[in-house]
């Protein structure tokens, strides 16, 4: 009769163990990281099939202190002002056959972001997005509907607060 009991008394605390397992294993964790190879014409193909009001695109690196920085205020960014139109993209300019360092690097900063990695020449790459672009990251471009940029900006890591103010702008100029 007490293992009966017991049985009855534990069942609803096995339960909920069972369901915090499968929960576990069918949430995507950071684990499941994936880093897409892209060329220059690929990601303009991206960014104007994309319908956001303002794509925001960083290009960092694993390298870059600066880059680092300022990544999580354009993770917020994404968060605060989606429903707003706005879609953040980040494109790491690592090497090409760097793609298990950029995936495992974002993994260790526990950052919850869809990263692609440039392929191709740099020059051809660089000059293809932007033609005021010398190559430096941390770098970003604005673009509105379709695939022409709108703003530009390249070198010091921008704070939070000016960001936002920059890509409103964009949104409602």
């Amino acid at each position: 009769m007490s293992m009966q009991r017991e049985c009855i008394t534990m069942r609803p605390i096995c339960v909920i163990v069972m369901l915090v397992l499968i929960g576990a294993l069918t949430t995507p964790s950071l684990q499941a990281q994936t880093v897409e190879k892209v060329t220059a014409e690929q990601l303009q193909a991206k960014i104007a099939e994309n319908e956001a009001d303002v794509k925001v695109v960083n290009f960092w690196a694993t390298w870059c202190a600066p880059c680092i920085e300022e990544m999580p205020y354009f993770m917020q960014l994404g968060k605060d002002l989606a429903d707003q139109g706005v879609v953040v993209f980040f494109v790491s300019m690592d090497f090409e056959d760097e793609a298990a360092l950029v995936k495992s690097f974002l993994e260790e900063q526990e950052w919850e972001v869809a990263s692609m990695l440039r392929t191709g020449k740099d020059n051809h790459f660089i000059n293809t997005l932007h033609e005021d672009w010398s190559g430096v990251v941390p770098a970003t471009i604005l673009y509105g509907q379709g695939d022409s940029p709108i703003d530009f900006w390249q070198g010091k890591p921008v704070g939070y607060d000016d960001l936002k103010a920059r890509v409103l702008q964009s949104l409602h100029p």
